[in-house]
């Protein structure tokens, strides 16, 4: 049974088009946002790597400055923006999923007439 007939499947078809528009838009803000965000976790990881002159393992280097409350914060940001950013991908995926079954209903219309 479908949500929409009619007319309202044009009206249902052209708000989900603008949905995934929108919803496209966002995701390009939010992949630049995660972008800057990991930009910033890996120079600042970096800077502190090279601040730890004490240690000479490598590896301990990089976990102890991962363990820092700066980097930890950086990293947590990161972390955010690829939460905002996933979330946007299914909200797209949502769109896409609503316009095949829009597809479908006008489809069947046509076939019933």
């Amino acid at each position: 049974m479908s949500r929409y007939a009619g007319t309202d499947l044009e009206i249902g078809k052209q708000y989900w088009l603008d949905e995934l528009d929108k919803r496209i838009e966002r995701l390009e803000i939010k992949g630049i946002d995660l972008a800057n965000t990991e930009k910033d976790y890996r120079v600042a990881l970096a800077k502190k790597i090279l601040k730890l002159n004490d240690v000479r393992s490598g590896t301990v280097k990089v976990e102890i400055a991962k363990g820092t409350e700066d980097i930890a914060f950086k990293r947590l940001q990161r972390d955010i923006e690829k939460v905002k950013y996933d979330t946007v991908q299914q909200s797209i995926y949502q769109s896409k999923l609503e316009l095949g079954i829009i597809k479908e209903d006008i489809l069947n219309e046509r076939l019933q007439r």
